[in-house]
């Protein structure tokens, strides 16, 4: 009876964690309303998204002119927080090179350098506040943080891409608390999507920012769709058939079978262990009769 009730356990267990525990992906739709584009005689700007979950504002210049962007006096915004596209910020680029002599008179297989000395040079790059753009050329203006990173987490909480007994590894939707599973699929409009970007960019033709003009893009998450993990890599890469969508970025969430099977198994083992305990003690137990 006792094995028979601690197999019954270990199998309840096993469809718990596999149910719960799956990796699935978290596919995130952004809307095509417009918004996320503009285009007038002087520029072209797009929102555009990367297979792997990045999202860049680019510029194209359409005027024989130099076009500047002041990065300045552009803002992004994320989920309604604005903050400067140029924050001042320095890079230091370190470069060695080595100088030396050799014996000519070795032979061509055998050269024996007598002489050298290495010299060590450093260069301090200035991150451009006012960005140029040539005449009919294009630019990433800025990048935005992976966007896994920036969704809302009292709409959504992602989980993780989790292994051997990780916690809450299996993201969920906050409005039902459901955790996420395959064939799931949620709707938003802009007011209350799990993210929303937005920028607001000033550019001129001329160097001193005389003449400003502005203009202003916005997008946000219009669907999410749980599907399979196979979709994505783990690292928020979307397989080339996902990529022709050119409008979604995803990631993974919840654990590999492998991962839930280990866990399974240490269980079972545990639980074996238990049981071997209580039979053994019951062995040993007299059977007294009076």
């Amino acid at each position: 009876m006792m094995k028979k009730t601690s197999i019954i356990m270990v199998a309840l267990l096993f469809i718990t964690l596999t149910a719960k525990a799956s990796r699935v992906g978290v596919y995130c739709y952004m809307a095509m309303t417009g918004t996320e584009s503009f285009e007038d005689n002087n520029i072209r700007a797009r929102i555009a998204l990367t297979p792997d979950g990045a999202a860049l504002l680019e510029v194209t210049n359409l005027t024989d002119k130099i076009l500047f962007i002041d990065r300045g006096r552009s803002f992004s915004f994320v989920n309604g927080e604005s903050t400067p596209m140029f924050r001042p910020q320095t890079e230091t680029e370190t470069h060695s090179y080595g100088v030396g002599a050799i014996d000519n008179r070795a032979r061509p297989n055998d050269i024996k350098w007598i002489s050298g000395e290495v010299h060590s040079q450093s260069l301090t790059v200035f991150n451009q506040r006012t960005l140029p753009i040539a005449p009919h050329g294009k630019a990433v203006v800025f990048i935005w943080k992976p966007l896994p990173r920036l969704l809302r987490n009292d709409i959504i909480l992602t989980g993780h891409n989790g292994g051997m007994f990780t916690y809450g590894s299996k993201g969920r939707f906050c409005d039902s608390g459901r955790k996420f599973a395959r064939g799931d699929s949620r709707y938003y409009e802009a007011d209350n999507s799990p993210l929303t970007l937005a920028a607001s960019v000033e550019y001129s033709f001329d160097e001193q920012s005389n003449n400003r003009e502005r203009f202003s893009l916005s997008n946000f998450v219009e669907s999410i769709t749980i599907g399979s993990y196979k979709g994505v890599s783990k690292g928020g890469v979307l397989t080339r058939s996902m990529q022709a969508t050119g409008s979604c970025f995803a990631f993974r969430s919840g654990k590999s079978m492998g991962s839930t099977i280990g866990e399974w198994a240490t269980l079972a083992a545990t639980i074996g262990v238990i049981v071997s305990i209580a039979n053994a003690s019951k062995m040993e137990e007299p059977d007294w009769k009076w």
